[in-house]
Parts: structure tokens; sequence; C-alpha cells
């Protein structure tokens, strides 16, 4: 598995450095008692469980300050934040790089279970596209912006989301929010049978998308320029896809806005044996519980 494979390289430090998507997620994609039916009403779902698949927890930052952490008490978890100060701190690893053209590249894409060569190019070719896109519009973090960080911090952590069943076994998949193409079109590059749309209300960034699309050759792609929750109202997509009402078995997203929102939003996308996976950062429990 992708996560046995990571641990064999503990000896470079890849485990430690890995970034907290990739890192985390991997911890928490198989959930006890398998994968469980999307509900957008807590009340529905027995205590301690979610609909969600894979949540990302970030590790808390390094203590600062002089003396002996272990000599001072630690403070009480606060369960209301302040939200003004709500914002993630700095996560250890977050900083992970990987070079796509190196062995420990293909190892890690070969362990998500992306062994084909061609779609082992087009991840290549799609991390040099970003960074090209990057330097017109603002798709991703500009900070060091090469193709190794957007492998290490944005289609390595796409790719773990192979390792659920739903995500394979899906035919119909929304990518709401998906900004400068992730997961989408990593996900797009390994599973070529399924039909992807990526939704985005940033009108220039899907255009960039759609773009990257093309020139990897990624038939299976659509893209629609709007917001989730108008989407029940829109036209088919082009190219003989369904409806977008209740269409769509996989809807994916990408700490795109607090999840009670974020559910509310797509709602309408998912059939009803539709299944929701989405990725958030910082401490998750309460958010989930609300």
């Amino acid at each position: 598995s992708l996560r046995n494979t990571i641990a064999r390289r503990h000896d470079g430090n890849m485990a430690a450095s890995l970034p907290a998507y990739a890192r985390l997620l991997l911890l928490l994609l198989l959930l006890p008692g398998g994968t469980r039916p999307f509900s957008a009403d807590p009340s529905r779902r027995p205590r301690g469980t979610s609909s969600l698949h894979a949540i990302v927890r970030r590790p808390p930052p390094p203590s600062r300050g002089g003396g002996d952490a272990a000599e001072r008490p630690a403070a009480p978890p606060s369960r209301r934040a302040d939200p003004a100060t709500r914002s993630a701190p700095p996560v250890p690893g977050v900083g992970f790089s990987l070079d796509p053209r190196s062995d420990g590249a293909r190892e890690l894409m070969g362990a998500a279970g992306v062994t084909d060569p061609d779609a082992q190019r087009r991840l290549v070719a799609l991390t040099d596209l970003v960074v090209e896109w990057n330097d017109k519009i603002n798709l991703v973090s500009r900070a060091d912006c090469s193709p190794s960080t957007v492998f290490g911090r944005h289609v390595l952590p796409s790719l773990a989301l192979l390792n659920l069943p739903d995500v394979r076994d899906a035919s119909r998949i929304v990518d709401v929010g998906t900004g400068g193409g992730f997961p989408g079109l990593p996900l797009a590059a390994c599973l070529p049978d399924a039909e992807f749309t990526l939704v985005d209300s940033v009108g220039k960034k899907l255009t960039a998308v759609a773009a990257m699309a093309e020139e990897l050759g990624l038939a299976n792609v659509a893209t629609h320029h709007g917001r989730a929750e108008e989407m029940q109202y829109a036209t088919a997509p082009p190219g003989g896809r369904g409806a977008h009402r209740r269409g769509y078995d996989l809807c994916l997203g990408r700490s795109v806005a607090a999840l009670p929102k974020f559910c509310f939003w797509v709602q309408h996308l998912l059939a009803p044996d539709g299944r929701l996976v989405y990725l958030i950062g910082g401490e998750v429990g309460d958010r989930v519980a609300a």
C-alpha cells in the first residue's frame, strides 16, 4: 500500500516530511466500519461516526519559548475557538516537495495504484503545466512554486484518494471548488473511464484548468463556471453527460468552505446513494460533529 511504501522509505525521513494531506490522510483512508452513505443530517449517523471518507487533521505547531516544556502544564483545549483565531497555524511538513521525475515519486505513484506509464507521464506533465499557468494566474501559492512542490503538496495528496473504493468505482464525479484543478485533474488522469466535472466560481482559473485538461488529452474532463448550489438549475454539460441535479455518485472538495455550508451547496448534486469525500485541515472534530 501507499502507507507501507512511505514507511519503508523512513530512512530518508520521507514519512516525517510528508505534508499533512499526504501523511495524515493515508492514516484515515480506511475508516472503521467501511464506507458509509453521505448524509448531511448528523442526527441520522451513529454517534462517533461520519459520512466523510477522508479527514485531514493537522499536527499542532512546535512549542515556542525557552524552558523545559515538560515542566509547563499544558493549557486545556478550547472547544470553542475565537473566530478571529481560527486560522490554522504553520504545519510542520507542508513544505514537502518531491521531484515528480524521481524514483521516489514513481514509487509513490505506483503504491497509490498508478502503474500505467502514460498516467504517470500525464501527472508529471500536469505539474509542469500548473507551474507554467501559475505565472499567469494564481492557481496555487506562488511561494516556492516548482514542479517538486506542486507534486508534493497537490498531486500526491490527490492520488491518496485512489485508495478509497468509492473513488475508484465512481462513474460521474464532481469536484466543487477545484481551484487549480485539485484533486480533479490528477484523478481524471488516472481514471479515464470516469466522467469529471470541475466546478469553480472563478472563471480565469477554469480557463487554465480546461486548457491543462486539453493539453493532457483528458477527454473525460468538463468544467462548469458558477456556484455549486445553482448547478441543479443549469443545463446538462456538453458531451452527452447527464443532468447535474442528482447526477453524481461522488462529490469531491478540498478546503472549500465550512463543512455544513459545503454539504448544503452540494446536496442537490449527489445521487441518492452518492458519496462525499472532503479534505479539510486544522482541528476538525467540532466541525464534523456540527
